[in-house]
């Protein structure tokens, strides 16, 4: 939704506002309605629900948006006069490559970077836009990650790596002889476990500012009072974070993709394949067969033993993909009954 308000009702806004290092900045948002605005952030802050934009053209007026009807907000790189667009921007460790489907069905590329504080989604510098700094998807408009790299397994380097780097990596792996094509890659990577030395969950959220600092220093506190506790529970518990963003982080850290089952078709031939006693006590779904490929839906890709005892009994490689606990259980209940 899309308000337009006069800049004195501001002063009556009820919700709190923190600090606004964005103030001033073009963007160019994309409504999940096909709109798209261009103006000024005036306030934004993804830990509300909604941001503040001085639009512009012929009506300069503030907009009020909410996030769930956001497909994208490009921050704009700043441009002084007669100088090239400038690189920027400097990844880390915690970078990650993805390949997002949003809830249109669109594919976005790009590389996952923190900017700012706590977000309701994700930061990502999209490949082949050298005019956009990076672009924030709220994760209401993420419908899938479809692809999870290491960013170091695009370029290699010692410390940072630079945009212009991963650009420059992207486009040699997109001519290169040989490579296999787009789709072919993707299935691949689904099907690619990347269990050794995994950067922990929480470090994931805070890295991607899905929460601060603070708010996992008090989920460890609280997951040391409850031993056995998994912290994202608690951070979703807590209230710090929804149970998709926490997925989200989980396929980002184990290098898995991301679904959701809203509209998936389950076959019920795959109950004889994966039984119900099985699937329910390993909290796995088998969601297709692809030749040898066993698909299947965890909530948590942390255990080995859920692919090593299904590719054990089903004879298939198994491929792992995250889904949030409350699509699981539906998912189970719908296909067991």
């Amino acid at each position: 939704m899309v308000t337009a308000i006069a800049a004195p009702s501001l002063l009556a806004h009820s919700r709190p506002r923190p600090a606004v290092s964005d103030r001033g900045q073009a963007v160019r948002v994309a409504l999940l309605d096909g709109e798209e605005l261009q103006g000024r952030v005036q306030l934004f802050s993804a830990t509300a629900h909604d941001f503040l934009l001085h639009a512009a053209g012929a009506e300069a007026v503030d907009r009020l948006i909410t996030f769930e009807s956001v497909r994208s907000v490009a921050f704009l790189r700043p441009l002084r006069a007669g100088a090239a667009v400038a690189d920027t921007v400097t990844f880390h460790g915690s970078a990650r490559l993805v390949t997002l489907r949003l809830v249109d069905g669109e594919l976005l590329s790009g590389i996952t970077h923190s900017f700012g504080g706590p977000r309701r989604g994700l930061f990502v510098v999209p490949a082949g836009q050298p005019d956009v700094e990076r672009l924030f998807v709220p994760i209401t408009a993420v419908r899938e990650v479809v692809s999870v790299e290491r960013l170091e397994e695009v370029v290699a380097s010692a410390g940072a790596t630079t945009r212009d780097m991963v650009e420059r990596a992207l486009a040699r792996r997109r001519h290169a002889p040989g490579q296999p094509a787009a789709a072919d890659r993707l299935r691949r990577l689904g099907s690619r476990r990347q269990r050794a030395h995994p950067s922990p969950l929480g470090e994931i959220l805070v890295g991607q500012g899905s929460i601060s600092r603070a708010e996992l220093a008090a989920a460890l506190a609280a997951q040391h009072r409850q031993p056995g506790r998994k912290v994202g529970e608690l951070i979703v518990e807590m209230g710090y974070a929804s149970s998709k963003m926490v997925a989200v982080a989980l396929a980002l850290q184990y290098g898995v993709p991301f679904l959701s089952l809203s509209g998936r078709r389950l076959d019920p031939a795959l109950r004889a394949l994966v039984p119900a006693e099985v699937a329910l006590r390993l909290r796995a779904l088998p969601l297709a067969r692809e030749g040898e490929l066993l698909r299947v839906a965890v909530e948590d890709p942390a255990a080995p033993s859920v692919a090593a005892e299904l590719e054990e009994r089903t004879g298939l490689r198994v491929a792992e993909a995250v889904v949030t606990p409350q699509e699981l259980e539906r998912g189970l209940a719908l296909l067991y009954g």
